[in-house]
C-alpha cells in the first residue's frame, strides 16, 4: 500500500506532465501577445503623428462646443 505522501507525488508528478503535454490555447496566447507588441510598436513610431491627430480632433471638438 503506497503512503499518502508517494500518492501526492504521484498525482503533482501527473498533473505538471499533463500540464506540460496540454497545448490548448497556446497558439492564441502567443498570437494576442504578438499583437500587443505591434499595436505598441506602431504607436512608438507613429506616437508624434497620433498625437498631432489627437490634438487636432480635440481642438475641433471644443471649438465646436464652444460656439453653441
Amino acid at each position: 500500500m503506497k503512503s499518502k505522501m508517494e500518492e501526492l507525488l504521484w498525482k503533482a508528478y501527473f498533473g505538471v506532465q499533463n500540464f506540460m503535454n496540454d497545448e490548448k490555447g497556446d497558439s492564441n496566447m502567443v498570437a494576442v501577445i504578438v499583437l500587443i507588441a505591434i499595436i505598441i510598436l506602431v504607436a512608438g513610431i507613429f506616437r508624434e503623428s497620433l498625437m498631432g491627430a489627437v490634438r487636432t480632433v480635440m481642438d475641433n471638438f471644443t471649438e465646436f462646443i464652444e460656439q453653441e
